[in-house]
């Protein structure tokens, strides 16, 4: 199956702007306080943190939108050969996004460092002792993509130890896949049913324009997976139909009717019953199968043209005796 993905990583790298309190830090003596190892004296801010949360945010953001497009694995993030070069200008976005914060962040941070310095005098020294380095910000801060195309060369002496490493369920497609669609209803499950005991046209949502496009696109390297597919989307669409049905007023399934939606979605809140579905899903053979052809009827003796070459004469017709104006039979 690698052999028709391919697989980004997409590091991004920031700083923690925070210092490890010491007992040299307080003045205090050593030993005075328990070994690191049992308890810490917490952490000093030196940058503030509302400066570091937007390329906190970039990077929650792609982390989002590659698992809406992709496959998480223990080797990075499997997507379709279609949906490679998208997913790439998407990333690109934000990259850009990311270096555009990481600019205005450095230019920025002096005067804000000064700020903090002055803001807390007494703890001015310390602030200033551990500010971080804007040489090593600027090394640090970044945000890369990587592309990767897997798979085990079947010239390869050592193919089977190579394979071992794909076929491990951490990184088996399949598997990780239906991993994230039991968590992705399972907490969709508890935003609606759950939380509301109702379902309402925007629980779909996330269902129709995140999920099942992930799923019908790698359904296309398993086919298994089409199951899963096929019962979501009808899924949707019958509780949009319901809902539509509803007396005027009401824009929700809930009571007696929400019990009958609630036991199909709960066939794919975990894995095992998201592989129960695909298992007893009916097989569908794609080939044809030609119907037999039907065996040949050996010639009768007196059809056989004789050796002479003399060709059988044909049968004589009777006279047609039913009406004196129909035609004469016409023998050759």
């Amino acid at each position: 199956m690698y052999a028709n993905v391919y697989v980004l990583d997409v590091p991004v790298h920031s700083i923690s702007g925070t210092h490890s309190i010491t007992e040299e830090d307080l003045g205090l003596a050593p030993g005075t306080l328990p070994p690191e190892d049992l308890a810490t004296l917490g952490n000093l801010i030196v940058v503030d943190r509302k400066l570091l949360a937007p390329g906190e945010k970039l990077r929650a953001k792609k982390n989002r939108y590659l698992a809406s497009v992709g496959v998480k694995t223990g080797v990075g993030t499997v997507v379709t050969d279609a949906d490679l070069q998208s997913t790439l200008n998407r990333l690109e976005e934000i990259r850009k996004d990311f270096y555009d914060w990481k600019s205005d962040f450095l230019s920025r941070l002096p005067a804000e460092l000064d700020k903090r310095v002055a803001e807390h005098p007494e703890y001015a020294e310390l602030i200033r002792r551990y500010s971080p380095d804007l040489n090593r910000i600027q090394r640090r801060l970044s945000f890369e993509i990587d592309v990767y195309k897997i798979d085990v060369p079947v010239t390869d002496p050592n193919r089977s130890v190579l394979a071992k490493t794909l076929n491990r369920d951490a990184n088996d497609i399949s598997k990780r896949l239906i991993k994230e669609i039991a968590d992705f209803v399972e907490n969709a499950h508890k935003v609606s049913i759950q939380k509301s005991q109702k379902l309402c046209k925007q629980n779909m949502g996330p269902l129709r324009d995140t999920l099942l496009p992930k799923i019908k696109s790698f359904q296309l390297l398993d086919s298994s997976l089409r199951a899963v597919s096929e019962h979501l989307e009808a899924f949707i669409k019958d509780v949009v139909v319901a809902i539509d049905m509803q007396p005027s007023g009401s824009a929700a399934i809930e009571g007696s009717d929400l019990k009958k939606f609630e036991a199909r979605m709960n066939q794919l809140r975990s894995v095992s019953a998201i592989e129960a579905l695909i298992a007893n899903a009916p097989r569908s053979n794609d080939l044809a199968t030609p119907a037999p052809k039907p065996a040949p009827v050996p010639a009768s003796k007196e059809s056989t043209p004789k050796r002479s070459g003399q060709l059988p004469k044909r049968p004589h017709a009777s006279p047609v005796q039913q009406d004196s104006m129909a035609r004469r039979p016409v023998t050759f």
